[in-house]
């Protein structure tokens, strides 16, 4: 029983994902899972005191990730780039999960400089799905990042949704088309996966 969720849920996040990935006419379908937390690495990211932030590596490749404890995402998947959640606080850093993903998209600032989202989230129907990341002080995570291709060349940022606030990354450089703000308006349908896009304002 648990062996045919498992492999229903791998299907449908990945239906899911792969289409909204050939419709370029709007937003795409968000998905960020995260590898096993480490110690922090300081011959990988760069040291900032006493915060949690983001570190874009976007000429490094995810590769490896079955060693690194991903379950889902494909090992060495192509336009995908790296990304560390790191924690050089005095705290722990807590954010909900869905399915080993963070709850988390992608904004872009469009023609006018305003910041436009061209990811959107979809809710999972099985309470099972939700877990926390607990991050400790002087730990780092890995993410796969979504690499974009497009004639608009701009800046881009993620926004996570940690279940209480809202976390927004610095920006990185990226192209995209003009077409990705166009938000998804109808309710995606699905067995795990259903309901309106959700653009992580806010979590009940």
């Amino acid at each position: 029983m648990k062996t045919t969720f498992y492999l229903l849920l791998y299907f449908f996040i990945f239906s899911n994902i792969l289409l909204s990935q050939d419709q370029p006419s709007g937003n795409a379908m968000a998905w960020y899972e995260i590898g096993t937390e480490q110690e922090i690495d300081d011959n990988v990211v760069n040291l900032k005191p006493n915060a949690v932030y983001f570190q874009f590596n976007t000429e490094e490749k995810a590769k490896n990730l079955e060693s690194l404890g991903f379950g889902w995402i494909e090992d060495n998947p192509e336009n995908h780039f790296v990304a560390y959640l790191i924690n050089t606080s005095d705290s722990t850093f807590s954010s909900k999960l869905q399915d080993g993903s963070l709850l988390m998209i992608q904004e872009a600032m469009n023609e006018k400089e305003e910041w436009v989202p061209i990811e959107y989230w979809v809710k999972s129907g099985c309470g099972n799905s939700y877990r926390t990341l607990n991050l400790k002080p002087g730990q780092q995570v890995m993410i796969p990042i979504k690499k974009y291709q497009g004639s608009f060349k701009t800046k881009i940022r993620l926004k996570l949704q940690t279940g209480k606030e809202v976390f927004f990354s610095q920006t990185f450089e990226g192209a995209i088309e003009l077409t990705q703000f166009n938000k998804e308006t109808e309710s995606v349908g699905g067995i795990l996966y259903r309901g309106p896009a959700n653009y992580l304002d806010e979590w009940p």
